[in-house]
């Protein structure tokens, strides 16, 4: 069996503040969106909080959640963009959804050799007031998605340009190709591949391609990455934190250490988890990253867009760990 470092649960495996239950929040619409159109115009939808501070010591590491219906139930879904879509078992006894046996999904376990998964199921989601049908997977209850009914994956999140402003937070859709706005701080290429949104970064001195991950608080590096540059240079040691799939390894990047977005943007002050070695381990761009930009994506003109950047209320460094 194969343990899987599941990137859409690291958020809530990582998250430290309470979490309440989740409220639908209505969605506010500029025009009228057809169940059976794409979206037309912008449809704006207030983000939810799942986990995160919006100051954690000069990061803003909050994960959000946008509002959907599923089967009999309406909840908040974690917003995502990459890999499958996520229902949890409690949710989706809620919504009636049936549940089919995958055994495949059987070979995905947790830090102690447990199935995360139940199986799969035919859903239709409901999202802006559009349904998009997908197959999603059933995640077992846990302490590892505690307070977390669902999660929005890839294929749902490439039908529609989405722009996303933590300052509200809330997320707008439109159609897909939509002209981007004039003076942008930054167009960033875009790459879609195994069902993910990949964009080229350059850290340490390596160069590499990362996933968009806004259902994780930091940044997270594969093991490929962590060999191309040294892990351990320099006086700090990466420590460890235990999560529901075991110890792993952080390391706090600050002052020249850092990431390089499309040549000229340069970010530091963040976290960075080491991931172990694993078929699924792979680098991501985290909330504490994306957090910093109003930004945009648009999967049919594979772009990313860096609109404006977000300021952080309080500039202190990250707390030395």
């Amino acid at each position: 069996m194969r343990c899987l470092l599941f990137p859409t649960l690291f958020a809530a495996a990582c998250a430290t503040a309470q979490v309440p239950p989740p409220v639908p929040v209505e969605p506010v619409h500029r025009k009228t969106i057809l169940e059976e159109t794409a979206p037309v115009g912008d449809t704006v939808l207030k983000m939810g909080v799942e986990s995160g501070r919006e100051n954690d010591h000069g990061r803003d590491t909050r994960v959000f959640t946008v509002p959907i219906a599923c089967g009999d139930a309406k909840t908040n879904f974690t917003w995502g963009c990459g890999g499958q879509t996520i229902l949890s078992a409690g949710f989706a006894d809620k919504a009636r959804v049936e549940i089919h046996p995958n055994e495949d999904l059987k070979l995905i376990v947790d830090g102690e050799g447990k199935p995360l998964f139940l199986g799969d199921a035919t859903v239709e989601i409901i999202l802006g007031g559009k349904r998009y049908p997908t197959t999603a997977w059933i995640m077992r209850d846990g302490q590892f998605n505690k307070n977390v009914p669902g999660v929005i994956g890839y294929e749902i999140a490439k039908k529609f340009q989405w722009e996303v402003d933590p300052r509200v937070p809330q997320i707008t859709l439109r159609a897909l190709g939509t002209a981007p706005k004039k003076n942008v701080l930054a167009t960033l290429s875009l790459k879609d591949d195994q069902d993910n949104f990949w964009v080229h970064v350059k850290m340490r001195g390596a160069e590499d391609d990362v996933t968009i991950m806004p259902q994780t608080p930091d940044f997270q590096v594969s093991p490929e990455m962590q060999k191309a540059w040294d892990v351990m240079r320099g006086d700090k040691q990466p420590d460890d934190v235990k999560t529901y799939l075991g110890n792993l390894r952080v390391l706090t990047l600050r002052g020249k250490d850092g990431i390089t977005l499309n040549g000229d943007i340069f970010e530091t002050n963040f976290v960075a988890y080491l991931l172990p070695e694993s078929p699924n381990s792979r680098s991501a761009i985290g909330q504490s990253l994306l957090n910093r930009f109003v930004y945009s994506v648009d999967a049919s003109k594979k772009e990313m867009v860096l609109i404006e950047r977000v300021p952080v209320a309080v500039t202190q460094p990250v707390k030395a760990r």
